[in-house]
């Protein structure tokens, strides 16, 4: 799973093995580490909520995502889902998306776990 936060907004992009761990485990998460102490962990996990809600807590970023929008997201066909959590003037975006090959090969990535790109259809 990719984590790209920019600004206020929030994107995760989950390959095809996350996206199986989260259907039979109900969670994927993956962390970026500083030092052998110290981490920036991010979860991915399925939510009996109505919405997608974001929360940050010491070194934790948790995205809910409700099993009634994860469902129809497994299928093929969509790519993502997305959603807002705050108020006007600065809320944040929050974007869930399957990661697809890239259309140009990267030198030394592994893109075996992605999703096959619609766009080299």
């Amino acid at each position: 799973m990719k984590l790209r936060i920019h600004g206020s907004s929030l994107r995760l992009r989950v390959s095809r093995s996350d996206l199986e761990n989260l259907k039979t485990a109900g969670y994927v998460e993956d962390a970026l580490r500083f030092s052998a102490n110290s981490a920036l962990i991010y979860r991915l996990e399925l939510a009996e909520r109505a919405d997608v809600k974001a929360r940050f807590t010491e070194s934790l970023i948790v995205v809910e995502l409700p099993n009634s929008l994860a469902a129809p997201w497994y299928a093929e066909d969509q790519v993502s889902i997305s959603a807002q959590q705050g108020a006007e003037p600065d809320p944040l975006d929050i974007l869930i998306e399957k990661d697809f090959t890239c259309l140009v090969p990267r030198p030394g990535e592994d893109q075996a776990d992605f999703f096959p790109n619609p766009a080299k259809s």
